[in-house]
């Protein structure tokens, strides 16, 4: 299995190490994108039987492959998970505030990069407590959403493209699309 944590790069071994990931043989999914081809933890010529040849129709795609690349340079970089890790708690602290602000019970959480909103007023502890807030509600303040310009279906997966000013006028919209709701009305 192919991951990413915070401070490299590659496949987790049983005993927790990360073994870096070589591009050749073995698919890597990419953030919902085309899939990498990549053989974790493996050099060209070995033959470990912990590992199978996986090929198909999107295996060694050189866009993807040049991308994924690209993408697992930058991760190398140092600061880039910090990074990430500082937007999406600027977003999701901003976004509390905006909730709190025009008394709207919601839980704003995440880890990283990644955030979402259920309009709820119990904690969320999993896929089912996301789901159990005001649905029509939820899809109001999305609606209102991409109408300010943002593209969310309720939850937000930022990037290191995003400056704290981008952040800022995320949240400014959230705040602009909350208010309208507050004032037509909660239901």
């Amino acid at each position: 299995m192919a991951s990413f944590s915070r401070g490299a790069a590659g496949r987790h071994s049983e005993d927790g190490r990360v073994i870096p990931v070589s591009v050749s043989r073995q698919r890597l999914p990419l953030r919902y994108a085309s899939l990498l081809t990549a053989r974790p933890g493996c050099t060209e010529g070995d033959s470990d039987p912990r590992y199978c040849f996986i090929g198909g129709t999107t295996c060694g795609n050189g866009v993807a492959a040049a991308a994924g690349i690209a993408t697992l340079n930058v991760l190398r970089q140092p600061g880039t998970y910090e990074r990430l890790y500082e937007i999406g708690e600027r977003f999701r602290n901003g976004a509390r505030r905006v909730f709190a602000r025009h008394g709207i019970p919601s839980q704003v959480f995440g880890s990283g990069p990644l955030a979402q909103i259920a309009l709820i007023d119990k904690p969320v502890v999993d896929y089912r407590s996301s789901v159990s807030g005001n649905l029509p509600l939820q899809q109001r303040l999305t609606n209102a959403l991409i109408r300010r310009g943002v593209l969310t279906h309720g939850k937000f997966y930022f990037s290191l493209a995003l400056s704290d000013e981008d952040i800022d006028r995320i949240v400014d919209a959230l705040d602009e699309a909350v208010r309208t709701i507050a004032t037509e009305g909660m239901t």
